[in-house]
Parts: structure tokens; sequence; C-alpha cells
């Protein structure tokens, strides 16, 4: 028996969107636990880290991290605009909007102006159905990210129909129908479970992860049938006879000392109050490219140009689209 592919944007519609924080909690009743077990192990991470929340929902991760790491910016892409509309409104209340930018779309659709230093997706993988898409899911989250950069997944998941599955499942109903649910929501969720949910066994998942670009998987959480994994994006293989041709390059912009004190002004997020510590703050992520294997290319970047852009493109002018400038004037995208 087959089903039509699962419409994230017709179910995480209005209703649900303004009742999703407690029906969350009555599925995964660890949900908050989960958002505080994930910020160990990004506290390595460069002091102004670029985030990508894939299937953000109401921003419970963004919220999380963004309270907890003060300079990170974030962008947070769903294909709900009743869960981005509820997004926004929850980050202005935890008062890191201007550190926040969302996309309204599917992850395949938002082109990057630069690479992430980590990305999340909780509770998005196991709405997609079949192999060949949930690859196609993966490798659109490793093009985003860094070399090296860290990956946070969370998912239902495991093998149907074995006796554990079977076990945990019951363990799992019983705990959600225990919290007030009545007969009729509990039918309706059980065969929303039944025809929307596509489990697969924690192998398979580590298999795909592997050929998507990832490695260091390692699960660090479970409640009943939800999982959470940490993955490092593999830095790219090059073949050392054809490295002059294959190496990848990352385009940085260059600020004049000039422009320092104006970029800092307009530039929401600028992360360095002189230019002296915007050239440290630069100077380690260069080394952090080409440690992995990249080439580095500075393309200068004004004020005048930063905010014709933003004029021009309709960006915000943040320090995401600062980034981006670079890229787009190395490409052609922008004179």
């Amino acid at each position: 028996m087959t089903h039509e592919p699962f419409d994230a944007t017709a179910h995480f519609d209005e209703s649900l969107a303004a009742r999703y924080d407690r029906r969350i909690r009555r599925f995964c009743p660890s949900y908050d636990a989960l958002h505080r077990m994930i910020a160990p192990w990004l506290g390595r991470l460069p002091e102004d880290a670029l985030f990508l929340s894939v299937g953000c929902g109401a921003g419970a991760e963004i919220i999380a991290l963004g309270e907890r790491f003060l300079s990170w910016r974030f962008v947070g892409v769903d294909v709900s605009t009743d869960m981005l509309a509820a997004c926004r409104r929850k980050v202005a209340e935890a008062g890191i909007a201007s550190r926040v930018e969302l996309f309204d779309g599917r992850l395949q659709n938002y082109e990057a102006p630069t690479l992430f230093d980590a990305t999340s997706s909780i509770f998005v993988a196991h709405f997609i159905a079949g192999r060949d898409e949930k690859l196609s899911y993966f490798r659109s989250v490793a093009r985003r990210l860094k070399p090296g950069g860290i990956f946070i997944l969370a998912d239902l998941f495991g093998e149907k129909g074995s006796p554990d599955f079977e076990r945990l499942s019951d363990a799992w109903l019983q705990s959600y129908a225990s919290q007030d649910t009545d007969a009729d929501e509990l039918a309706a969720d059980r065969a929303h479970i039944e025809r929307d949910i596509d489990f697969i066994p924690e192998a398979e998942l580590v298999a795909l992860l592997g050929e998507a670009g990832f490695d260091s998987v390692l699960r660090f959480y479970q409640t009943f049938l939800f999982g959470g994994w940490i993955a490092v994006r593999q830095a790219p293989a090059i073949d050392a006879g054809a490295a002059t041709t294959r190496t990848r390059t990352a385009y940085l912009p260059r600020v004049a000392a000039a422009d320092h004190a104006t970029l800092a002004r307009v530039v929401d997020n600028y992360p360095a109050d002189t230019h002296e510590k915007w050239l440290r703050l630069q100077a380690r992520e260069i080394a952090n490219w080409q440690r992995s294997g990249w080439r580095v290319v500075l393309i200068d970047v004004g004020a005048d140009e930063f905010l014709r852009y933003c004029r021009e493109t309709g960006a915000s002018p943040n320090f995401h689209t600062f980034r981006g400038v670079a890229s787009a004037k190395a490409i052609g995208k922008f004179r």
C-alpha cells in the first residue's frame, strides 16, 4: 500500500503552529532536554559562528542556542509559513531577532551566500520517504556546511516489525496516551505516524549520512523511538594529481580600515568593534579554511557597496548578507 508524500505545509498549518509547543512535548517528553543536550557539542565553534536550522519550526533550537551563544547568527529554513510566523514572533520575544534570518521554502531552494559552521535538522528527515530522497536531503545539508562543520540530527528511527521497535513503540504511545489525550486524537495520531513517518534502522541512517559526506556519526540521545546524532562534515577529497583544478574556493569580504566604522554601524551583528579585531577574526577564519584544503580569496566590500546590494536585492542588512556580497561579486552576480 502506498501513500501520498507527506505535505509539511498542509500538516504544519496555522492551527497546529498555535499549539505546537504543547503538542511536541507530549509526543517527545524529553524535547526540552534534547535541546539542552545539543549545546555542549557546539561549544568549540567560533564565537561568531553561523548556524543553520533546517525545518526550524517555532524556533526552539535557535532560541536555545541564541540565548547561550550571544554572538552567533542564525538562518532558519522551513516550508511552513505559519511555523515561520511563530518562529519570528518567538525570536523577537527572546530578544534575538536581529541575529536571525528566516527563509520560507525547502532547503534545496535556499541559496546560502556562505557556508555554515553548524546545522541542525530536528524531527524533519523522518517525514522524507524513500532512500534516495533522504540521501538528497542529507547531501543538501552537507553542501551548506564548512568542512569540519557539525550536523545535529534528531528523528524517529527504528526497524519496523522488530521486537525492540514494537516494545519501544508501545511504551511511546502509552506515554502519549497518558497525557490527557482523548481517543479521537490518539487514533488520528496513530494514523499520522503509520502514514507519514518513514522509519529506517539506525545502521541504514548512519550509512546514508556517510554517503552524503558525513563521518564521526555518534548517537547522543534517545527517548523511545526518538534519536539524536552528531556528525561531522568531511573535508572534500582532493586528488593530488589534479589539486589545481579541484581545490574549492571560499570568497571572504576584505574590509578597509576607512570603511570599518561605517560597516560596524550599518551591518547588523557585525562581529568586531575595531578594525584590528576584524583582522584577527578573519585571520583565524582563513586559517580554518586553509587547513581544510580550501583556497581563500579576499574580495573588497565597501560600505557603499553593501548598502547598494541591500537596496537592489532587498536582502536584510545583516552580517550574513555582508559575507554574501563577496561571493556575489566574485561570481559576477553583483558589480
